[in-house]
């Protein structure tokens, strides 16, 4: 049974999904061309009570250095620095967060795709060490004939609560009570089972996946933290998951045609799930 998570109306978000992506970036995928996709690192302010210290220190020391050898270019797919937890300001004061630099500032040919909790993050680009990182709402995949393939999108207007206006206020207003709440147990991030991945557990979901089949494109999402690659008709569902686990990182890799799902843990990097896209449809 899935769980509820108040959903918008699949048409609604399939029709700001595709007004959003009108005058959005295009980036070109096929052979050579290799990109790899990162959300939800919500990275804080660096000081002594920021519990994302220890699995940034992960993605600095073994993820993304991984990928700069690969020669993949960086798209970071949203919730990327918590700025409803934080601030700017404080993200760039303490020395812990030139991770935050070294991601963006230092890889090749980044993009970053605000999420919910970092919809202001094209202010850092005002910040010298992010120059070359290119803001956008979201991603147009094509192929070297033009043909759209896909889209990358952090996809929290599918979520009621995130979707603007009220919703939105209400989040903001009672954020310190979820801290509260976390604090004291309660689950704040989703436990990893790999017989999942293929399955759709919560209403959001559903409305990504009926996105992906209605469109025929391999739709790239982050926002729930639960790592998916789910065939949709002749669509692709994928959601690369999250990185605050202590020890574990998800990312989506795109090489050629090819789209993997890949969990890191401390020690290795595993394929978790791969699809192909063949040149003129989805296969």
């Amino acid at each position: 049974m899935k769980r509820k998570h108040h959903a918008v109306n699949q048409l609604k978000f399939e029709r700001n999904l595709l007004k959003a992506v009108e005058d959005e970036p295009e980036i070109i995928i096929g052979p050579g061309r290799k990109r790899f996709i990162i959300s939800d690192t919500h990275n804080g302010d660096g000081g002594p009570e920021d519990g994302s210290a220890d699995h940034i220190l992960q993605m600095t020391h073994q993820v993304l250095p991984y990928y700069s050898r690969e020669d993949y270019s960086g798209i970071y797919n949203g919730d990327i620095a918590d700025l409803l937890e934080t601030t700017r300001r404080r993200i760039l004061k303490h020395e812990p967060n030139q991770v935050l630099h070294w991601q963006l500032g230092d890889m090749k040919d980044p993009y970053w795709i605000p999420g919910n909790h970092d919809l202001k993050a094209y202010k850092f680009g005002k910040e010298p060490a992010f120059q070359n990182v290119k803001f956008c709402d979201a991603i147009r995949l094509v192929d070297s004939s033009g043909k759209l393939r896909g889209i990358i999108s952090h996809g929290f207007r599918a979520d009621w609560w995130n979707a603007g206006g009220l919703p939105t206020f209400l989040v903001k207003c009672i954020i310190p009570a979820w801290l509260v709440l976390q604090f004291f147990g309660a689950e704040s991030e989703p436990d990893f089972d790999p017989d999942t991945i293929g399955g759709i557990e919560t209403d959001i979901e559903q409305v990504y996946f009926d996105t992906a089949k209605e469109l025929e494109l391999a739709l790239i999402i982050g926002h729930t933290h639960r790592p998916k690659m789910i065939e949709a008709g002749k669509g692709l569902y994928v959601n690369s998951g999250s990185c605050v686990k202590e020890g574990m990182a998800f990312v989506v890799e795109i090489d050629g045609y090819e789209i993997r799902l890949v969990m890191w843990n401390e020690t290795s990097r595993h394929v978790l799930k791969t699809k192909t896209l063949l040149p003129s449809t989805v296969a």
